[in-house]
């Protein structure tokens, strides 16, 4: 059973904008596929094949680091892409960062406080009259280096 947008095609039977925008989709990835294998080794992970718009083909890269690579590479990729089967005449190179959302910020682990910074709040603790704010300082305390 065929899966994908073919399946999802088929399903639409082939007539809405949906089901032409699938197509497009599909081949616009089929085109990306056989782009990257003409692209060298880290810069074919960093960059995709966006969009074709008339004579133009549109590459995207994941920063502008690669994006710089690219455009670099973009005279000698026009050919490739011609005998990809294109009628393109210009690469137009964008930044498109990835969309995954950023990684959280990692928590850094608890320094403990230095031995005299411990023996100072055991001292401010036994003087405070405010019993919460005396509890939390013992308990920092507790945490001091010994």
């Amino acid at each position: 059973m065929p899966t994908g947008p073919q399946r999802l095609i088929r399903h639409l039977g082939g007539r809405s904008e949906s089901a032409t925008l699938i197509a497009r989709a599909t081949l616009l990835a089929q085109y990306d596929e056989r782009l990257r294998a003409h692209l060298p080794e880290p810069l074919d992970r960093h960059c995709v094949l966006a969009n074709l718009r008339g004579n133009t083909a549109v590459l995207a890269a994941d920063s502008a680091a690669w994006a710089s690579r690219l455009r670099y590479l973009a005279p000698a990729l026009l050919p490739r892409l011609v005998d990809l089967g294109l009628a393109v005449t210009r690469i137009d190179v964008v930044v498109m960062p990835p969309r995954t959302p950023p990684a959280p910020p990692r928590r850094r682990p608890a320094c403990p406080p230095p031995t005299e910074t411990g023996d100072a709040m055991l001292a401010l603790a036994a003087r405070t009259p405010d019993e919460a704010l005396a509890g939390a300082l013992y308990r920092l305390a507790a945490r001091s280096k010994s």
